[in-house]
C-alpha cells in the first residue's frame, strides 16, 4: 500500500520520476500507470489553483505584455533621427 501511495506522491512531483519508482517497488504496470496518471493529474491541479490567484496561467497577460513590447518596438520618437548612407 505504501509503494502505491508513494508512487502517486512521485507522479505529482513529476511522471519521469515515477516510473522508475514503480519499477523498483516492482508494482503491477497497470497500478503504476493509473497512479501516475492521478499523481500527475493532481499536480496539474495544484499548479493550477496556485497560479490562478498569482496570473502565472494567464494567456492574456501575456498577450499584453507581448503587445505592449510590439508597440515600443514601433513606436519612434519625433526627435529620432535616422542616419542616410550616401
Amino acid at each position: 500500500m505504501y509503494a502505491y501511495l508513494i508512487t502517486y506522491i512521485t507522479g505529482i512531483l513529476g511522471i519521469w520520476k515515477a516510473v522508475p519508482v514503480g519499477l523498483v517497488f516492482q508494482l503491477n504496470p497497470v497500478m503504476t500507470w493509473l497512479m501516475i496518471t492521478f499523481g500527475a493529474a493532481t499536480g496539474v491541479v495544484i499548479l493550477y489553483f496556485l497560479g490562478k490567484d498569482q496570473g502565472i496561467c494567464s494567456i492574456e497577460k501575456k498577450e499584453i505584455e507581448s503587445s505592449e513590447k510590439e508597440a515600443r518596438q514601433t513606436t519612434y520618437s519625433k526627435n529620432m533621427v535616422l542616419p542616410v548612407w550616401v
